[in-house]
């Protein structure tokens, strides 16, 4: 009897090879997912794209209490696992794990409140396989729904960053026949960012 995961790794591998457009950007999708969603509260640990949130209540999103390390290091293994089995390069896994880590310790910040992040909407402006490499350009909608004050006792302020992003991606085949991403660059789409 095969897990859960392998199954799901069987799965896709028979995907790459049926379609391997589809199962590239399947792949790509869900790597700018996990890339977005480091430290994210449970509740949101499923690969998929979501709108970005409504209309927050700053002071009551303040209120919240801090991860507890337990919590934080259950985040911390389960992206980290995310990381690897969706990237490849030893470069682009230091950058995932260096941003994970960053992401951690603003959780662990007194004064910051992060509610979510993630992915709502991915236009792939170009997919190109050639044998077990593939390109992908596409335009990314990322957010951050986040509160912060300046000081202890301050007003909660509203930090929500959204932008469309452009990123260009290099995937190969892995050992386990699926689709991971090699190399990963990224800029604000015209009229977006700050």
């Amino acid at each position: 009897m095969t897990s859960t995961a392998e199954a799901a790794t069987a799965k896709a591998a028979t995907a790459a090879k049926a379609n391997p457009a589809d199962a590239v950007r399947l792949a790509f999708t869900q790597a700018i997912i996990v890339d977005r969603q480091l430290g994210v509260p449970s509740s949101q640990e499923q690969l998929r794209l979501r709108a970005v949130p409504a209309g927050i209540d700053l002071q009551a999103a303040g209120r919240q209490s801090l991860p507890s390390v337990t919590d934080r290091q259950l985040r911390v293994a389960r992206d980290r696992k995310n990381i690897s089995d969706h990237f490849a390069s030893a470069a682009l896994l230091a950058r995932e794990n260096h941003n994970l880590d960053s992401t951690m310790t603003a959780l662990a910040e007194p004064n910051i409140r992060s509610l979510g992040a993630g992915v709502s909407r991915v236009v792939f402006t170009s997919v190109t396989v050639s044998g077990n490499t593939a390109t992908v350009v596409a335009q990314v909608h990322v957010w951050t729904k986040a509160v912060e004050r300046q000081q202890p006792g301050g007003r909660w302020l509203d930090l929500s960053p959204e932008a469309d992003t452009v990123y260009n991606a290099k995937l190969s085949i892995g050992p386990a026949g699926t689709w991971l991403v090699t190399d990963m660059i990224s800029r604000f789409a015209n009229g977006s960012g700050p």
